[in-house]
């Protein structure tokens, strides 16, 4: 069962959106290792939502995408760069490896057939094409009258 509230916000969105930020935030306290999150950038044009994703380092064939309502969920894998014992040292590492999982809630509704990705220099871009919403929009219902 879905919920939401009086202003529209699906309760089961938002508490997904919440499980993944809390994710990532202990991710994070636990270092380098244990995950990352890459920046993510949403832009609406007429035709579509373009998400970017910088993901510097992630092959595509450690990407996946899908999409589910109105969220678009990006998973990827980036390997750590640790040179053999003895040869290397670090003094500092700063670039975040490992899995990373994100759940990107679009504006509006989406065709996800005419939908299309490209991983360019380091930018994952997802082009969603968008679609009319239907359920704001005002539809006339002609009444007919009948003679008792």
């Amino acid at each position: 069962m879905v919920y939401s509230t009086a202003t529209g916000w699906d309760l089961d969105v938002l508490r997904r959106q919440l499980d993944d930020l809390l994710e990532t935030l202990t991710a994070h306290s636990r270092g380098p290792s244990a995950g990352w999150a890459p920046p993510v950038d949403v832009i609406e044009t007429c035709e579509s939502f373009v998400v970017r994703v910088d993901i510097p380092g992630v092959p595509a064939a450690e990407v996946r995408l899908s999409v589910r309502d109105r969220e678009l969920r990006i998973v990827g894998n980036r390997r750590s760069h640790r040179a053999p014992a003895g040869e290397r040292h670090y003094t500092r590492m700063e670039r975040g490896a490992g899995r990373f999982a994100l759940t990107v809630a679009l504006p509006g509704p989406i065709d996800p057939s005419h939908s299309s990705a490209t991983l360019r220099s380091g930018v994952l871009e997802v082009r969603l094409a968008r679609v009319e919403e239907r359920r704001h929009r005002v539809h006339t219902i002609p009444v007919a009258h009948e003679e008792p």
